[in-house]
Order: C-alpha cells, then sequence, then structure tokens
C-alpha cells in the first residue's frame, strides 16, 4: 500500500466535463488535501468534472490508503456510485471514504446494507482533521473506534455508528491545495480567476437552505492571513477572486477591514461575494465606497422574494422593501447587482409571484446593471421548510439512497412526493410558477437572437409582455412547447456529452479541432498552479 490518498470530487452534471462551461476549482478536495500533505501523506485530487475518464487516468497508480469522495447530492450522487463501481474492480480491497453534504445529513441511508460493497466509512461535518485521523488509523491498521462523526464497517461488514457529527473548527490555516489541480487551464483559473474561502457558514434561519443546518455558525480566517493568501493567489498570476464564503457579511467590521487591508496591499484584485440585503444595507454609502475603492465589483444577494409575507415564511428576517435603497447606492457607486430569486415557495400565492415580478421591475429601474438567478424552490433533509413538508403529508422522506439521488428539480421527478392528490397541487404550482419566471425572462432579460429567429422571437416577447401585464397565464402552450424542446436538447447534448467521454469520441474530437480552421483559441500567459512559469 502506497502512503497516499486519492480524493476525488465527482461530475455535478450528466454534460461534464464540458469545454465551454469553465467551473471554479473544486474546494471540497483541495481543502481536505492541505492537511493530508501536512501530515506527510502524498495526495492526488481527481475531478470528473474536468478528467472524463478518472478510472484510466489513475490506471498507473499504486493502491491508496484509501479512496475519498465528496458528494453534494442529486446526480452527482450517481456519477460517484458509477466511479466507485470502477474503481473497486481496479482496487478490490481499497478503502473508500465517502463525505460531503449528502453522507453528513442523510447518513442513515449511506450506511443501508446495499451499498455495503462501496461505502466503507462515512465521515460526517468538516473533514480536516477526520481525513488526516483516518488516513493515520488506515496506515496502522488500527480501527476506527471513537473518531467523532464516523460509521464504518470493520473486516466482518458489522456497521459501527460513530458519534455525532465531527465539530466545527476553524479554515487550515494554509491555502487549498491549489498546486494539486491537474489541468488548472480548464477552470476560470484560465481567465485569471480563482475562487476561494475567508470564512464559512452562516448564523441565520433561513427555512430553505441547508447551510445553517450543517455550520450553525460563523467561522472566519483573521484577516491577515486572508491578504497573505491573496497576496499568494496574486502572485500565481490572479487577477479575480470569486470569495466562495457562505455569508460574506456576516461581520462588518471583518469586512471593512478587509478592505481596508486589500487597498494597503495594492495587489490589484477585483472580487466578488455574496450578502444579504440587511447586512449589505447595513454599510453606508462611505462605507459601501471603501469596498469598491479595495476592488469589489459585483455582490450576488440572496432575495428570493418581493413580498414580505412568503420572506417571513421563509424566515427570512429582512425587509423585502430595503433592496430599493440597495439597488440605488449600487448605481451610484457603479457597482453590479446580482439578485437570486426562488420560485415555488409553498407559502407563496399566483398573486405573490406577480408582485416579486413588479419588484424586480423596480429593482431594474433603479439599476439596470442587474443579474437576476432563478431558482426552484427544493429544501435539503434537515431544513426546517423539509421538515413541514413532511409534517403536512406533502412530502415523505426518501427510503434508500437510489430515491434520494432521482431528485431532478428542473424536471420536478421527484419519487418520494406523499399522497397523489397534494402531490399534483403542488407540482401545478411549482409548474405554473417557472412559467411565470420564463415569460418574465423571455419578456424583458433575454437576449433577441439574429436572422429570421429574431423577428419569431419579437411576437413572443410581445406575447410575454402581454401575460405579465394581463397576469394572464391559464393556457402557457409556448411555455409548454419551449419546454418540451429544451428536453429534448438536454437530452440530445447529454447523449452527445456522454460520447464525447468514450476514447472514439474524445480521438475525434481532438482530430476536428485540429483540422478546424482559423485561429485556435488561446490563453494569456497564466503561471502554473505549482508557481513557475
Amino acid at each position: 500500500m502506497a502512503d497516499s490518498v486519492i480524493l476525488i470530487f465527482p461530475r455535478i452534471e450528466p454534460d461534464q466535463p464540458d469545454p465551454e462551461k469553465l467551473l471554479g476549482f473544486p474546494l471540497a478536495p483541495l481543502v481536505l488535501a492541505a492537511p493530508l500533505q501536512r501530515a506527510g501523506f502524498r495526495v492526488r485530487v481527481m475531478d470528473e468534472n474536468v478528467t472524463a475518464r478518472v478510472a484510466e487516468a489513475l490506471r498507473d497508480e499504486a493502491e491508496p490508503i484509501y479512496v475519498g469522495f465528496s458528494v453534494m447530492g442529486g446526480w452527482q450522487i450517481r456519477a460517484a456510485l458509477s466511479l466507485a463501481r470502477k474503481l473497486r474492480r481496479r482496487w478490490p480491497r481499497v478503502t473508500f471514504v465517502w463525505g460531503g453534504w449528502s453522507p453528513t445529513l442523510l447518513t442513515e441511508l449511506w450506511t443501508q446494507d446495499e451499498l455495503a460493497r462501496w461505502v466503507d466509512v462515512v465521515a460526517r461535518g468538516r473533514g480536516e482533521d477526520l481525513a488526516v485521523a483516518i488516513a493515520e488509523r488506515l496506515r496502522a491498521g488500527a480501527s476506527l473506534e471513537g473518531l467523532p462523526g464516523v460509521a464504518w464497517r470493520d473486516a466482518r461488514g458489522t456497521l459501527h455508528v460513530g458519534t455525532e457529527p465531527a465539530a466545527l473548527r476553524e479554515l487550515d490555516p494554509v491555502l487549498p491545495a491549489y498546486e494539486l489541480i491537474e489541468r488548472p487551464l480548464a477552470y476560470i483559473a484560465g481567465q485569471g480567476i480563482v475562487n476561494y474561502l475567508s470564512s464559512y457558514g452562516c448564523p441565520h434561519r433561513c427555512s430553505f437552505c441547508g447551510i445553517p443546518v450543517a455550520t450553525r455558525t460563523f467561522r472566519p480566517r483573521a484577516n491577515e492571513l486572508v491578504i497573505e493568501h491573496l497576496r499568494e493567489l496574486r502572485a500565481r498570476g490572479f487577477h479575480t477572486v470569486l470569495f466562495f464564503d457562505d455569508n460574506f457579511f456576516t461581520s462588518k467590521a471583518r469586512v471593512l477591514d478587509l478592505a481596508r487591508r486589500l487597498s494597503a496591499a495594492d495587489l490589484g484584485l477585483a472580487w466578488y461575494c455574496n450578502g444579504r440585503v440587511d447586512q449589505v444595507l447595513a454599510l453606508d454609502e462611505a462605507e459601501l465606497a471603501t469596498l469598491v475603492d479595495a476592488g469589489l465589483r459585483s455582490i450576488n444577494i440572496g432575495y428570493e422574494t418581493g413580498v414580505q409575507r412568503v420572506a417571513d415564511a421563509a424566515q427570512k428576517d429582512i425587509r423585502v422593501g430595503d433592496i430599493y435603497e440597495l439597488a440605488a447606492r449600487f448605481r451610484r457607486l457603479g457597482l453590479h447587482l446580482s439578485l437570486n430569486f426562488m420560485v415555488g415557495l409553498p407559502e407563496e400565492a399566483p398573486e405573490d409571484l406577480h408582485a416579486s415580478l413588479d419588484t424586480l421591475h423596480r429593482i431594474h429601474a433603479l439599476q439596470p446593471n442587474l443579474d437576476v438567478s432563478w431558482y426552484l424552490f427544493m429544501p435539503p433533509p434537515g431544513t426546517a421548510s423539509y421538515e413541514r413538508l413532511i409534517r403536512d403529508g406533502v412530502l415523505t422522506r426518501p427510503r434508500t439512497l437510489r430515491e434520494h439521488m432521482r431528485l431532478d428539480t428542473l424536471h420536478l421527478e421527484l419519487p418520494w412526493y406523499g399522497p397523489r392528490p397534494r402531490r399534483e397541487v403542488l407540482r401545478e404550482w411549482r409548474g405554473r410558477s417557472k412559467a411565470i419566471a420564463w415569460t418574465f425572462w423571455v419578456a424583458w432579460v433575454a437576449p433577441r437572437p439574429p436572422g429570421v429567429r429574431g423577428l419569431v422571437f419579437d411576437r413572443l416577447r410581445r406575447l410575454a409582455r402581454w401575460r405579465l401585464a394581463h397576469h394572464a397565464f391559464r393556457l402557457r402552450i409556448e411555455h409548454r412547447l419551449f419546454t418540451a424542446l429544451f428536453r429534448l436538447r438536454t437530452a440530445a447534448r447529454y447523449a452527445w456529452c456522454a460520447f464525447r467521454r468514450t476514447r472514439i469520441g474524445e480521438a475525434l474530437l481532438r482530430r476536428v479541432r485540429r483540422d478546424a480552421p482559423g485561429p485556435r483559441p488561446s490563453y494569456a500567459p497564466l503561471r502554473t498552479m505549482q508557481g513557475s512559469t
């Protein structure tokens, strides 16, 4: 057995890898890799969203101490188990360790006997310390007995479920092991952009959000350490930082201090982050200008709804009308605004969604430099909304991991809906909500295509604006047609991507690109993740 650990981030969507859809670095395995390296283990990180055939890429690797899988939920579980089956044929006796959101929140599904062949250990909670402790014990041939947050099977296949999830801890003081990324230009890094965590956790109580369920607190890095990390990332050639913090603005004093340190360091970095309406509005205009001077370019706000009653029912703890003052400040400061809206909330009536769209009109008038992302309500396990839907009989808990991984919020194929009458009511309401959101997108957001398609689109846009003005959504023929065509296109895309991941498809694609006329795309020189050009 080699003194090594392999950490894998499985595909998150069926159409990955996609050279046209660049992602951020997989932070979960990179964060775990840093303490493992510090403890003397050799670590290899594999991202199936970039490396199409991970099992083949590992064919020359000696058997590691364990293979770790980091999974969130839904479709990614399917991809992870498929890869685990391939690796089990390669290494029949190696230990497979599973961690992430889904194993932490749904441990009872991951420890079922039908998964015993591929699930040896489930690590719940923060993994930095567990990753090292598991590696040390397995290397020594010792039992995992007593490790917090660990469920495991012994040599006889007997299941042992440990204590509560591992205790929350501070973020590791060293940078995530970005240097282990094998193809950095296949990510947004190829455009000089890097994702980074300066904190994790959120102390708020939004009923649909899984972050407070898993974290229950806010844990920031010291600003001195953040500046040191950002200086190192700038030296590696990055010019833009995406703060992937769960709630960047939880501490106003921390944010202002970080902005002043960034300005003093003069790193020339642009940066983006997430926030809440109330927290960002707690900064006066002069303080917000300090952040802009320090390189802030955009804030993504989790707004969800423009109706106070719906926001209160979702336990947002904000005043929805505050968004207007915030949008006006953003416009005066030249700051880009990005909003998340959620449709299909159980507390939301049709007139509420119309009111949210009216709110969006007003926001757009105040700040035209605006992006909107739409999300369909589907609360993760353990959240207040999830438990309420179960109590009301709308949902039933998934009994197996196979049921859980069929989660598909796009097509509403949720196999654990409750009794049929309630299920149909919820499906109809969610479908109507999607149609209204799509109509708004066509009416005011979607770009006009060129040529004949543009003429067709002009008529569709006029119809969409008429529907919004008159709240006429009974016969949604154009949306149903669009949905059917979109599903066909998606199925074809997924089939094409599956072919592209084969040896033949990959070879054919390389040949087509090599023979294609015209200049080939190139990236500006970017220092490698190892720190040299």
